[in-house]
């Protein structure tokens, strides 16, 4: 269990079945016969792993599509003033247990959950009162990213909160950036952000995402919007299709280049 696993439990008098991959004997095996491996992940990721792995990975960007809307300057100041949790399984693990503890305490502000929940009855249960109670918290479960629906979300919301505990980058984060949403994050998200743009929290705890949620709530778009593009900018540059084919055209090339006995058409 992790730390947010087990400060949930002790928040709720409860616990949530883990829900994530962990290392096996099958990762020591596979490093101690590999000479080369790519990691999708920042410097931050690559420091997550033991120091006898790191000389094999090569870094590597994410594989995200573009969202269905690329904010222009003038929609990111017409957005609405909703904010947005959007991820896929692994609920405790992607925070958001401590995202509804936060919004359950501030009813002026408006949150949009995007998940599949299904699957994670336990944590249904736990957290009914937040995801389906409250008037200021509404949760869609799942929601096809490229849809109108989807769309309309993002025309809806300005910020989105990822405060997760264990990613490589997360391309949920990437594409929401991509659209133009400002964006509080945790560092192990792997998302890169311009200096002094976005929020990077630093404890991931429930008083630190209400104290940023209630900021950013008093802050006029106008105002951050010097800070969304440069995020946006970055995203579309750092998180696009052709620079995740181009560095792994590299990270084959380089395998090649040391191995004579390969060619790129056999990797």
């Amino acid at each position: 269990m992790n730390v947010s696993e087990c400060l949930g439990s002790r928040r709720k008098g409860n616990t949530c079945r883990p829900r994530r991959s962990r290392p096996d004997d099958c990762m020591d095996k596979s490093f101690a016969v590999a000479d080369f491996a790519a990691l999708i992940g920042n410097r931050q990721t690559l420091q997550t792993y033991p120091k006898e792995w790191r000389r094999q990975l090569t870094l590597v960007t994410t594989n995200t599509l573009n969202p269905p809307l690329i904010k222009t300057a003038e929609q990111i100041c017409r957005s609405g003033n909703g904010f947005l949790w959007h991820f896929g399984h692994g609920a405790v693990h992607k925070g958001l247990d401590l995202v509804l503890e936060a919004f359950a305490s501030m009813p002026h502000c408006r949150l949009h959950i995007t998940a599949g929940l299904n699957n994670e009855p336990d944590f249904l249960k736990l957290y009914h009162r937040e995801l389906f109670e409250l008037p200021n918290i509404t949760c869609h479960g799942f929601m096809d990213c490229q849809s109108a629906e989807f769309r309309s979300l993002l025309e809806q919301c300005f910020c989105f909160i990822a405060p997760s505990c264990a990613e490589g980058i997360s391309p949920a984060c990437a594409m929401l950036m991509k659209s133009g949403l400002y964006p509080v994050l945790s560092n192990n998200c792997g998302i890169e952000l311009p200096p002094g743009c976005g929020t990077i929290l630093k404890n991931c705890t429930v008083s630190e995402i209400k104290q940023t949620v209630e900021k950013l709530a008093q802050t006029p778009h106008t105002k951050l919007l010097p800070q969304i593009q440069a995020c946006q900018q970055t995203a579309l540059r750092l998180y696009s299709q052709d620079r995740f084919k181009q560095q792994l055209s590299d990270f084959i090339d380089k395998i090649i280049s040391q191995n004579n006995r390969l060619t790129k058409e056999q990797i």
